[in-house]
């Protein structure tokens, strides 16, 4: 993505920062935000009553990816947590300005 294109995304939705461990989006509440990952890594984990803690970590995702589409978009609670697992910085758009296209749009920024 060129820095140009980047900045004007920045412009029209916004930059969110998470500390390490911060939770982005928590296992059965609706996201009010969709994240584009800039620099650093979200943990996604599922619940597990078996595991150490509860949860299970199912995947790591980090630049150019993602996040937060599904509860945005569907308006469905989250059936996963995600969670910062760095200083993590993402351009982000807040729920009532996403739509399709803004995905495809988000999608299109991060290849």
């Amino acid at each position: 993505m060129s820095a140009k294109y980047a900045a004007s995304m920045l412009y029209l939705t916004g930059a969110d920062f998470a500390q390490n461990g911060e939770a982005l989006i928590k296992y059965g509440e609706r996201g009010d935000k969709l994240y584009l990952i800039r620099y650093g890594k979200v943990r996604i984990l599922r619940p597990d009553d078996s595991a150490p803690g509860g949860r299970v970590e199912v995947a790591k995702l980090g630049r150019g990816n993602l996040v937060g589409e599904r509860t945005v978009v569907t308006g469905k609670h989250g059936r996963l947590t995600l969670i910062s697992g760095c200083l993590l910085v993402c351009i982000c758009a807040a729920a009532q300005f996403v739509t399709t296209s803004t995905t495809r749009l988000f999608l299109t920024a991060s290849s």
